[in-house]
């Protein structure tokens, strides 16, 4: 592993309203936005499929995700 992925860290503030269990306000630095935004680029199918090759049989379900990308 290289060094800069060992000291890699990021930021995430989060203000969350407890009674109700929501997410009031968010505020990340750029390297989180640009990971999700990475996220959101890949088609939803393509995620599914590397999640099976990485991780078998025993990939994560995304709920409907997963059960649409495999009919």
């Amino acid at each position: 592993m290289s060094d800069t992925a060992k000291d890699a860290k990021v930021s995430l503030k989060v203000m969350v309203n407890k009674e109700k269990t929501k997410v009031l306000f968010a505020e990340a630095d750029c390297d989180f936005a640009s990971v999700l935004i990475s996220f959101l680029l890949l088609p939803l199918g393509r995620i599914v499929k590397l999640l099976e090759k990485h991780y078998g049989d025993k990939s994560p379900a995304f709920g409907s995700i997963t059960s649409l990308y495999k009919g």
